[in-house]
């Protein structure tokens, strides 16, 4: 009778201590954080394309170095993702699409 009381009171005790889980964001929110972040890093990593592109002809797509560049590029993908999710609960989400910017005109 006591094991039975005792193991009710520690399933309480669990159900009480657990965290509320929390709410995702809405999937339109997650498509256009997943599309900035995505814009951002073809943005950043341009220039990289032709020297990650001559790494792997040279050692093959296993070399170390080649693997840490695209393993930094996903983690830096993933952290972008992260914060703008995270601005976007705090009601800063981002366009669907990007603004129109105007043409830039260059003098000559």
């Amino acid at each position: 009778m006591i094991r039975v009381l005792l193991l009710l009171g520690l399933a309480v005790l669990a159900a009480c201590a657990r965290p509320e889980p929390q709410a995702r964001p809405e999937a339109s929110i997650e498509a256009a954080c997943r599309a900035e972040a995505e814009r951002m890093m073809m943005t950043r990593t341009r220039a990289d394309r032709p020297r990650l592109d001559d790494l792997e002809s040279r050692f093959g797509g296993g070399g170390f170095e080649a693997q840490r560049i695209r393993t930094t590029e996903l983690l830096d993908r993933d952290r972008l993702y992260r914060e703008c999710l995270g601005r976007a609960s705090a009601g800063q989400a981002p366009a669907a699409t990007p603004a129109p910017t105007a043409p830039v005109q260059v003098r000559q």
